[in-house]
């Protein structure tokens, strides 16, 4: 690795102690919802529970660093805290190491996966690029600036989604209440034929028949964030399409993750190319006049009575027997189309607010990434 002028490399135990010895950790079957002090462990979240038991509190200088041995999950802690379960490592920078800079340099690392295993072994065989601690400082500085406006894009999406949501409740369950007609989904589906779906099973469709173009293939991970994205690129060839041509999805069609990530949904965009789903998805074309797909993409997402209804059927991580039945059979709370029609000027504006913002956010993310990468090569 070549240093610019007045850097140094370190190993990692130069770098860093290992205070995780000797620390009281809190059984996750003991995290309160709220309380005097911050239960951190290894999960994606940055607090993960609370205890009122301050004898629990973490006995190490601030700011320290936590590492998940599993996760491989880096957290920047500056305040007292207590130590969530068991694969959390508490990692104490020296004196002539800024904490904030090592955290950031610590999330470029690349570190081999071995599932959930232990992954601290590989973490102690780095090596870490220490400059003076007036530009470890400066370059902590520049790093925290762009992290702060991402982090500040992402509540502002979250506060957006929150508000969709408290209009939907507001518009149907708070105010109109009275208009709701008790239906099931095989009601308000399109007269089309096969207007309840799953894609291709077993040997119609195998995995050696994708090809690099030709008709797409959707899955699980075009709904899996609840909106329409274009994920992992499947195709099959037009030949094969004429063959599965009945499990075409079509523009407004609603489809629901039945496999996997179980209940997650999407609304087909307007402008998607010929495409058919897979078996994992549930694809629901409806007939407009009784329910528009943005006010039952919302009631998947949002009502608890939907996520109760779909749990009731699931069997570890499947929709039991993948039965269409059970999904044609799902109660529906229909309001009037005119409400419906309400409702879905808002939601269209809404999401139109928040492609701009996960448009800014993923801009952010990439100057960040940028930053980071320049950061340790002394370009800043």
């Amino acid at each position: 690795m070549n240093l610019p002028k007045g850097w140094k490399l370190l190993s990692f135990s130069e770098a860093f102690k290992d205070r995780t010895g000797g620390q009281q950790k809190i059984k996750k079957n003991d995290y309160l919802a709220s309380g005097n002090l911050p239960i951190i462990d290894q999960g994606q979240e940055f607090v993960a529970g609370f205890t009122n038991n301050l004898n629990f509190q973490c006995n190490i200088e601030l700011p320290c660093i936590l590492f998940g041995d599993h996760t491989k999950k880096f957290k920047f802690v500056e305040k007292p805290f207590a130590l969530g379960a068991d694969g959390v490592k508490v990692l104490e920078t020296n004196k002539n190491i800024d904490t904030k800079f090592a955290f950031y340099y610590l999330k470029t690392l690349y570190l081999p996966d071995v599932g959930y295993s232990r992954h601290f072994r590989f973490l102690k065989r780095t090596v870490i690029p220490v400059p003076p601690i007036a530009s470890q400082r400066r370059i902590a500085d520049i790093l925290d600036k762009a992290d702060e406006i991402i982090r500040k894009r992402k509540e502002a999406i979250a506060l957006t989604e929150q508000l969709l949501k408290s209009t939907f409740l507001d518009m149907f369950y708070r105010k109109n209440l009275e208009d709701c007609q008790i239906t099931t989904l095989e009601k308000i589906i399109s007269k089309n034929k096969n207007s309840i779906r799953t894609g291709p099973f077993g040997s119609q469709l195998l995995h050696s028949e994708f090809v690099d173009q030709g008709i797409a293939v959707l899955g699980i991970d075009n709904a899996v964030n609840n909106y329409f994205t274009w994920g992992k690129q499947r195709f099959i060839t037009e030949e094969k399409y004429k063959q599965l041509k009945r499990y075409t999805v079509n523009s407004r069609d609603v489809i629901i993750t039945i496999m996997g990530t179980c209940g997650k949904c999407a609304i087909i965009p307007e402008n998607i190319p010929i495409a058919i789903n897979t078996k994992h998805l549930c694809c629901i074309s409806l007939n407009e006049e009784k329910c528009l797909p943005e006010f039952l993409h919302s009631y998947f997402l949002i009502h608890p009575h939907s996520k109760r209804y779909l749990s009731k059927y699931t069997k570890g991580a499947i929709m039991d027997g993948l039965n269409m039945t059970i999904i044609k059979q799902m109660p529906i709370p229909l309001f009037s189309i005119n409400l419906q029609k309400k409702y879905k000027n808002i939601f269209d504006q809404t999401n139109s607010t928040l492609e701009k913002y996960k448009t800014n956010l993923q801009e952010s993310e990439n100057l960040f990434n940028s930053l980071l990468q320049k950061a340790f090569k002394g370009e800043l």
